[in-house]
């Protein structure tokens, strides 16, 4: 899978922060529960991932 690196600030939002909502993903493999990672559940209205408007339900959070 492709990887894109965003840098999305933070400080031209006074209270609202970055903005995201997120939800942990599993799998079953042979009849294990493995951990998929951390995905971006939704996107809230003003917030600094909004405004920015990159970041989408369902992309992958690999660092912050």
């Amino acid at each position: 899978p492709q990887i894109t690196t965003y840098d999305i600030p933070l400080n031209d939002t006074s209270s609202a922060g970055l903005g995201i909502t997120l939800k942990g993903k599993t799998s079953i493999v042979d009849g294990q529960s493995m951990d998929m990672g951390i995905f971006i559940k939704s996107v809230l209205t003003g917030g600094a991932a909004s405004r920015d408007n990159r970041l989408r339900p369902n992309d992958q959070i690999l660092v912050i």
